[in-house]
């Protein structure tokens, strides 16, 4: 045994090799150990990349979750809108004496609220 002492004044011991044990054979038992630390370490690696996607996986889900919601809470609000917007154009035409028109564009107006209270009973 030989003793390597550090700054912190505590030696480490370590083993020497045998005199009679040649360079070959010292070589191969580094890269044994090598070998058999490269096997600990891949499936390490492995879970280590695993549980990294995992956590991507998660936080995108939860990313496309609130961009739904938010995405259907303005389609609907949009829907809403435009059907006022054709009611008021209705009422317009209405005024004016276009009828027919004014009844296209009812049934518009219709649509789209419909559409916005579907959207809406959906979501809940």
């Amino acid at each position: 045994m030989t003793t390597f002492s550090s700054r912190d004044g505590k030696g480490q011991d370590l083993s020497m090799p045998e005199r009679s044990e040649s360079f070959e054979n010292g070589l191969q038992t580094v890269g044994m150990r090598l070998i058999h630390g490269h096997e600990h370490l891949t499936p390490a690696r492995h879970d280590g990349r695993a549980l990294r996607q995992e956590k991507q996986r998660g936080r995108r889900r939860e990313l496309r979750a609130k961009a739904s919601a938010r995405v259907v809470t303005l389609f609907s609000l949009a829907l809403a809108v435009t059907g006022s917007v054709a009611f008021a154009v209705a009422v317009v035409l209405l005024v004016a004496g276009a009828f027919s028109t004014a009844m296209d564009v009812l049934t518009f107006a219709g649509v789209a609220w419909g559409g916005a209270a579907a959207i809406r009973a959906c979501r809940r």
